[in-house]
Parts: structure tokens; C-alpha cells; sequence
């Protein structure tokens, strides 16, 4: 029988396990869209994936990425910046002798390289973190423009705009981001309204006014550990909230929600946590600030190579409260040692963050860890209305070589398939050729 090409699905994945319904179906593909998810699809592909039982996700979801300085610290035999750990203004340093020394073509070309591998680990959609200081200008955003723009077949990015010496502290900060969201990013980045601007107040009320101006959102750096860093969140919470800019703000590493936490043991298979283990500042429990954190739609992102023992993932998650993953900074002058692996980033949380012998390595806690990387990246990414495996949504999958997101976290499960928009930009781990973006 001839084929009808303006019925007929272009990609059946068949016997592909979905975890949120916790059973093997076939998934229809036409155009950029899941068209059809049923026990059986009698018709056939123009291209068939047989997943052979094993699961099918939604593509990941990277929440905090810094890409204009990814490989910086290759070059040498032994990894440059790794002979001792730095502070912030070691790194400070560090960014500006690399950014000096190093063309804008190069760092669009490594942004491009690492938007690349994370799309061959199924990482589908990214949020970047882009320097932008007196000393650049907006050179490092134009970099990270082209490199988007080069990587769209492949990965979704946006684009945040980080005043690294701080707003208040830098005389063409305000300007700068202000400028950087008219010539295209896409959020109000910053870091630290206490210890690196010295004025909690003004520096919530800047991020938050630049962003209504642009009808953009805001991502923050909270780095502040223990009982200040609760203080700066529960703020920023609450300027939200007299801001009118409810769900529209996101902090980032979040340390003193593990630094006040207390936490050393707990079991994962109850809903949240026993009363009076989570501590915060003026001796209250972390329930007390949970209604303003919900009220304010605040949305939170912790790093693998930066957290904590102690988070509240699975409290928050109970609670409706986003915490997303992200990987941060990749093999540069901040840190030398992660890769933009959703899997593997999963698998070093579930033994750090550990609160009792392995509990976040249980099948519990590796569902939280998996929550992460998948359903509250989209929330941070916004994009939860048209994410997951659903019929008329967008066709962004990712087929795994494991029967469940557990084993596929353990054995770092291989990515058969990597399927964007409809169209198959990964097999066995690797581009195609036809959509890898630095093909010449």
C-alpha cells in the first residue's frame, strides 16, 4: 500500500516505557509534534525506533550553565587553574586574564562545542549564565547570540545576563543589562545582594525593575551561606511578591537552604521531613518561609558540583516548589571536572547529597533527582505547559539505553536516540552529521 506523506507519522518509537504511566507504549511523530501515544500504532514510520521496553524522556533540562568560559582550562597537559581552589575574586581574576587572552571566535566556538555535548547527553534545553562586566562590555553576549543561533537544530538556550562584580558595584552594570536584553538575552542575572553588593534591598529592587522594564524574568546567584543566605532568599521571596512579579524569579545554588538545614538522616519514603529537622534563620523551621517561597512562585536551581547535604529536594518537590539542576560550570576556570550530563550530575547528587547511608540513592530518592533534571527544569525553563511525553506537544525526546530514570542514572545509560522537534539530532551518543553545528 503507498504511503499517505501527509498522514503518516515520520518517526514511530515502539514499545517505549514512559515512566509517568508506568507502562510500554508507541509514540507517533509527525512534523515537530507527538501526534499519537497509544498501546499499539498500527501504521508505520517513515523512520522506526524499536526502545525495546526501555525508557523514553522528555529531554533534559540544564537550569545553569556558564558557557562563555567552558574549556578554559584545557590547553596544557594537566588542567590549567587546578593546582589549588580559588575565591571569588581568584576567579574574578581568572575570567578576565582568559578573556584577555582569548578571541571572542574562540569562545563562541567552545559555547558551540558544549551546547553539542549536551545534546548528545539529551540535555534539550539550557540556561546560560553570561559574564558582562565594565572590563568586556557585551563582547562575551554577542558571542553567546552567534553561538545560539548556531546551535538551535540541537538545543534551546537562553541567555542570562550576569553583572559578575554586582550591580551596585559596577558603574555600567545597570546599562549593560539593560542594553544586553534589548540586543537579545533573554533574563536579569546577578549574583549576591549581600556579600558581593553589600545592600540587600537596592540590589532585589534593581534586578526586579530592570526586569518589569523588559518584561524579562530573574536568575540570581544566592552563594550567601546558612542563616544569611535564608535571610537574602526569604527577601527576595517577598520583593517578588510587593514587585507583582510572582513566578518569575529563580535562585540559583541556594546554599543556605542546606546550611541551615541541621539535616543527618531522614527517610525519603514519606512525604517531607520530620518536624523541627529543618532549620532557618531566628530559629524557625523552614516551614515558616515555605508559604512565602509558594506565594511567590520562587523557583530554585542547585548545581551537583556545588551542593549541599541538606537541600530540600524532596520537601520543596512535596511541596510544588521547582528545584532544578543544573551543571554549571564545565571544565574552566571555576571548576574542572563536570561534564553537562543530566545522568551524571544525577548520580554525584545521589550520593552527595546524602543524608542517611545511600538514601538518596534509593528508588525514591533517584526519582526526586530525576524530577529535577526533567520536570522542574521545565518549570524554571517555563516551558512546563508544553513539556513531557503528551500528545500535541512538542516532539523533544531522548530514548535511553535502561528500563527506568533509576537504572538509567545508575549505569549512566547510553542515549540511543535523541530526538528534537521531530527530527533525530543523536544516534548512539553521537550528532548526526547533517545537524552537528561545527560540521565545515
Amino acid at each position: 500500500m503507498e504511503k499517505n506523506t501527509m498522514t503518516d507519522p515520520e518517526i514511530v518509537i515502539r514499545d517505549a516505557y514512559l515512566a509517568d504511566r508506568d507502562s510500554t507504549q508507541d509514540i507517533a511523530i509527525r512534523g515537530d509534534r507527538i501526534r499519537t501515544i497509544a498501546d499499539t500504532i498500527g501504521d508505520e514510520g517513515v523512520t522506526e525506533i524499536d526502545a525495546d521496553g526501555n525508557i523514553v524522556a522528555p529531554g533534559f533540562v540544564d537550569s545553569h550553565i556558564h558557557m562563555d568560559q567552558a574549556f578554559s582550562a584545557e590547553g596544557e597537559r594537566y588542567p590549567k587553574f587546578n593546582d589549588q581552589g580559588g575565591d571569588r575574586d581568584e576567579i574574578t581574576t581568572r575570567a578576565l586574564k582568559y578573556y584577555d587572552n582569548t578571541t571572542w571566535d574562540e569562545v563562541e566556538d567552545r559555547a558551540v562545542r558544549l551546547g553539542k555535548l549536551a545534546a548528545s547527553k539529551g540535555s534539550l534545553y539550557m540556561r546560560t549564565h553570561v559574564n558582562i562586566m565594565e572590563e568586556i562590555g557585551l563582547d562575551s553576549l554577542e558571542a553567546m547570540l552567534s553561538a545560539r543561533d548556531r546551535l538551535e537544530d540541537i538545543i534551546n538556550v537562553e541567555i542570562i545576563l550576569l553583572t559578575t562584580n554586582g550591580v551596585l558595584n559596577d558603574g555600567e552594570a545597570e546599562d549593560l543589562v539593560n542594553e544586553g536584553l534589548r540586543l537579545g538575552g533573554d533574563v536579569v542575572g546577578g549574583t549576591d545582594p549581600a556579600s558581593m553588593n553589600n545592600d540587600v534591598e537596592q540590589t532585589i529592587d534593581t534586578w526586579l525593575d530592570i526586569a518589569a522594564k523588559h518584561d524579562a524574568e530573574v536568575d540570581a546567584h544566592i552563594h550567601d551561606p546558612s542563616t544569611l543566605g535564608m535571610y537574602v532568599m526569604n527577601r527576595l521571596a517577598e520583593k517578588t511578591i510587593e514587585h507583582g512579579y510572582e513566578g518569575n524569579v529563580t535562585a540559583s545554588h541556594a546554599y543556605g537552604l542546606a546550611g541551615v538545614s541541621g539535616k543527618t538522616k531522614g527517610d525519603l519514603s514519606e512525604p517531607g521531613f520530620r518536624d523541627g529537622d529543618l532549620k532557618v534563620f531566628k530559629g524557625g523551621d523552614l516551614e515558616e518561609v515555605i508559604p512565602t517561597f509558594k506565594e511567590s512562585g520562587l523557583k530554585f536551581v542547585s548545581c551537583h558540583p556545588g551542593s549541599r547535604p541538606g537541600m530540600p529536594i524532596p520537601q520543596f518537590q512535596n511541596e510544588g516548589i521547582p528545584m532544578a539542576w543544573g551543571s554549571d560550570n564545565i571544565q574552566d576556570f571555576v571548576n574542572r571536572h563536570t561534564k553537562p550530563s543530566a545522568l551524571q550530575g544525577s548520580l554525584v547528587n545521589a550520593f552527595k547529597l546524602d543524608y542517611n547511608l545511600y538514601s538518596f540513592a534509593t528508588n525514591q530518592g533517584l526519582e526526586y533527582l530525576w524530577n529535577m533534571v526533567t520536570e522542574d527544569g521545565a518549570k524554571v525553563f517555563d516551558i512546563e505547559d508544553e513539556y513531557g511525553i503528551e500528545e500535541g506537544n512538542p516532539a523533544n525526546l531522548v530514548v535511553l539505553d535502561a528500563l527506568s530514570p533509576q537504572w538509567a542514572i545508575i549505569n549512566q545509560a547510553d542515549r540511543e536516540y535523541v530526538i528534537k522537534d521531530g527530527d533525530v539530532i543523536v544516534e548512539d551518543n553521537e550528532i548526526v552529521p547533517e545537524k552537528d553545528p561545527l560540521a565545515t
